[in-house]
Parts: C-alpha cells; structure tokens; sequence
C-alpha cells in the first residue's frame, strides 16, 4: 500500500506491553526467539551536539519546505511561532561528524540540535570529533547490537483481508451496549457515551503510536479498514530507519485496536475516525540508551507530519543491559533527552499521554519521560476510582506532582488475546483516544485548553496527589465544560 505522501518534510513513535523498557508483549503470537544478532561492525554509540544551525539551507520564511502543511496548520490554530527549534540539523556538519568518526547516522534531533552516530569498532578518537568548530559536546551512549529479523508481510494494501467494518458504518450505528459489545463499558467509565452518540470518534485529528511493531495488520480484520481506507498516513521504523513496521511481535496492533478496531456488536475503538502515525521506536528483549533518542526522533518525525496527540508506553534511563548508563533519582527532573522533548511538543501544540511506572517493575522513582512538566503521564485505578497497589506515590526530583491523570486498569476489554486485560499499558490509548473525541468536537482548543479541561474534569482535580495525579477524567463533565 501506499500511504498518503507528505510535501517538504525533513525527519531526523514505544508503545509496549510492559511497564519498562518494551520487554514483553501482549499476545503470545509474537517472538524473538528467530532474532540474531548482526555482525558487530559499528557498536559503540554517541551523541554529538552542535552549538548552532547557521547557514542553514532552511529558513524560518519558508516552513514548508521542513514541516507539512497540517504541522503548520496546528501551529497557526494555537498561535505559535516556528522557531529555530524546526530549523533541520545542519546537514554540513553532520557530513563533516560522519567523515571525522567513519560512523553511521542513526538518528537526529533538531529541536536539540545533536546526531546520533554508530561508530565502527575502528575509530578516532571522540576527542577528534569534540575538537570540530561547531560541535558543542560528545556523549557517549553505549553499544547498540542491530539484530537481523525474521521476515513479516509488509503492512500493504495488496495483502490486507476483508474489514469487519467501516467508518462510514459508524454515521449510523447507535451507542449502545449492544452495537459496542465489551467496549460500552470503556465509555461508560469515562462518562464519553455522548461524545460518539454526536459522532465525534477523532475525525481531524492524527495520533501517533510508539510501538516496538506492528505485526499482521493487513491480516486483522477488525483494523484493516484503516489500510483499505488510507487512515494509516505514515509508517517507519527508527531502529532501522525503513518505511515498513512490519515485525513478529504485535503490541502495537493492540494498541491500534484499542483506538480504531471496528467489530460492531464486539468493540468499537475509541477513536476510529482518526489518522495514524504508526513507528517503531525499540525492540522486545534489549534495553539500550539508543532507544531513547529513536523515541526522540519519532516525536519529531510525528510533529512535522502533523500530530495532534502521542500515545507511548516507553520508559528509559534504568534497567538498561548497560547497567553504568542508569540514571539516579536526582536525574528525575525533566533534564532527560525525551523528557525535554516532549515538553517541546507540548509547546508546539502537541499532546503527549504516556503511560506511569508501577513499583511491580522494580522502579522506585519517577523516570523518564514521565518527569517531563507537560507530558499527560497516566496512573492506574481500581474499579473504585482507587489507586492500585503498584502505584509508585513519588515526587519528581524536583517535587512536581505525577502522575498527571488515572484511568482504571482493571476489566479493560480487548479485542486480541483472552477475557480481558488488566495490563497498564492500555492507560495510553485509553486516554488518547478519548482526548481525541473531545477535541474533535472543539477544534479550537488549544493543547493548553483541552490539558485544562481534563483536569477541572477528573475525580480529585482540586487535590491531586502522587498516586492518581487529578484522578479519571470525567469526559461528559469536561465536554460541558468546553461549551
């Protein structure tokens, strides 16, 4: 298939089934037990930062020629100014870093200015590359190891299989317990019943799914309307930078059911008139720093594609399989690479939900990027609108209140696997989805304006603590609200 081509775009998202790291997955038709890894010819891994963008062959007059209409669009609406944070990475030094170093580009960052480079097991001195005029600094990240794949059908139009629905069924079909099967009671939790019996189900709006892949899409019928009808409007694999997220594992399809599966009289998503940005931003099995910078440039990428809204379950800076790159808690302060960028998207009118570490992961502390200042960190209820057990009740290290907003984690119907799920990684799309509605239904909104009426909304939102944040939004409540 070929999915709907962008103009002028330069690009430099981890949705997952545990709560750290992208370990494990959802359903069991996934493995990587046919992995292997690849010949070790570039291993260590770095990130150099440059100092400036000047003579750039961009300009801030010209934003079409580096962000796509809607990213343009989106700033416009909510009135912010293109800065030079959208400014590509000067390709002139990164062509110089490349010839210095004899590495591989892996990835960039423009809104931090840096490239992140593979180097050969044979190389020069960091210092080399630290001493170029327009390198500000080099940090080293460790080793990525590339592992060669097993073969999966390409997500195509050519190899997808009858849908068991269609957006265009959803204008007639009635909200109801017996239209939306198992899925009614998702609406009825968040009080958003009155959001899809007016027909808002995201139309207009992009979300962008960080996954470690998505397996089998064209072979699911109850999401394969999305192919058929030109609903998926970017597919890319940052690990390997590729346009096909095509793998063996599947935690990223339940994720997109979640949002879009259409199989009345069983589920219907939450948001299934919405586009999709699906990426792949890391591997099942291996934890490496590397990861956090492909989390990085798939935010950016899904900003200049136009984004509205991000959904990710990805965790870094512990528990790596480099055990020296763990961060401690003092680093829980937003200083991380994706914390400080999904503030960045926040400032570009983007919201990011991501999903709140459990202390059942081993994690004592709030980690990245859940520490960012305006990324909708999600923690998890019980049925009572009561914190589980696991909850982590801290701080960040500089005492700001997380998570921002609960959604119960319990009894949470799902289309792919058996009986229901009480795995938190669902809390992403589950809020996702809905904001998605909400904001349909008022376009005008900033993503200022929506955070607020999420908050005035939910359980606890004049006495937010560190276990449910301002607790479960309440959808009906901040629906009237927004009138």
């Amino acid at each position: 298939m070929k999915f709907k081509k962008t103009k002028g775009v330069l690009f430099g998202l981890c949705l997952t089934s545990l709560v750290i790291g992208c370990r494990k997955e959802l359903s069991p038709f996934g493995s990587y037990d046919k992995q292997v890894p690849m010949q070790a010819e570039y291993k260590e891994t770095i990130i150099v930062y440059f100092k400036d963008k000047n003579n750039s062959s961009f300009s801030l007059q010209e934003p079409a020629k580096f962000l796509t209409e809607k990213a343009i669009a989106r700033r416009k609406a909510q009135a912010i100014k293109i800065d030079s944070t959208d400014l590509p990475v000067n390709d002139k030094y990164i062509q110089e870093v490349l010839k210095v170093s004899k590495g591989k580009l892996l990835n960039r960052s423009k809104w931090l200015n840096y490239v992140t480079i593979h180097l050969p097991e044979q190389h020069e001195d960091l210092k080399t590359i630290q001493s170029l005029a327009f390198v500000k600094s080099v940090k080293q990240i460790g080793v990525h190891i590339p592992y060669q794949e097993p073969v999966v059908p390409p997500i195509k139009k050519e190899n997808n299989i009858v849908p068991k629905g269609s957006i265009k069924m959803l204008d007639t079909l009635k909200v109801n317990a017996v239209n939306y099967g198992k899925t009614y009671r998702l609406l009825e939790r968040y009080q958003a019943q009155e959001l899809h019996a007016n027909k808002f189900y995201g139309n207009g709006k992009t979300i962008a799914i960080l996954s470690e892949g998505f397996g089998y899409i064209a072979e699911k019928p109850e999401i394969a309307h999305l192919i058929a009808e030109n609903r998926i409007i970017d597919q890319f694999d940052l690990l390997y930078n590729r346009d096909d997220i095509s793998t063996t594992t599947t935690n990223g399809n339940n994720m997109l059911a979640m949002f879009a599966a259409i199989d009345p009289k069983n589920f219907v998503g939450l948001a299934p008139k919405a586009e999709y940005i699906l990426t792949r931003t890391d591997r099942g099995g291996t934890q490496e720093p590397f990861f956090e910078t492909s989390w990085v440039a798939s935010v950016e990428r899904a900003d200049s594609l136009g984004v509205d809204i991000i959904s990710s379950s990805c965790m870094f800076g512990v528990k790596f399989d480099q055990p020296q790159f763990d961060i401690t808690e003092e680093h829980s302060d937003g200083r991380s690479i994706s914390s400080q960028v999904a503030d960045l998207a926040f400032t570009k009118g983007i919201l990011t939900v991501q999903m709140f570490p459990q202390r059942s992961a081993g994690i004592t502390f709030v980690i990245p990027p859940e520490d960012a200042k305006n990324i909708l960190t999600v923690g998890n209820a019980n049925r009572n609108n009561e914190p589980l057990w696991s909850i982590l009740d801290k701080p960040t290290a500089d005492g700001r209140i997380k998570p921002e907003f609960a959604v119960i984690a319990q009894e949470i119907p799902i289309i792919y696997g058996w009986g229901d799920s009480y795995n938190t990684a669902y809390s992403p799309p589950i809020l996702a989805g809905l904001v998605a509605c909400l904001w349909e239904a008022f376009p005008n909104k900033t993503s200022a304006e929506i955070k607020d009426l999420l908050i005035r909304s939910a359980s606890q939102g004049s006495k937010p603590d560190n276990k449910l944040g301002y607790g479960v939004p309440n959808f009906k409540k901040a629906y009237e609200n927004a009138k």
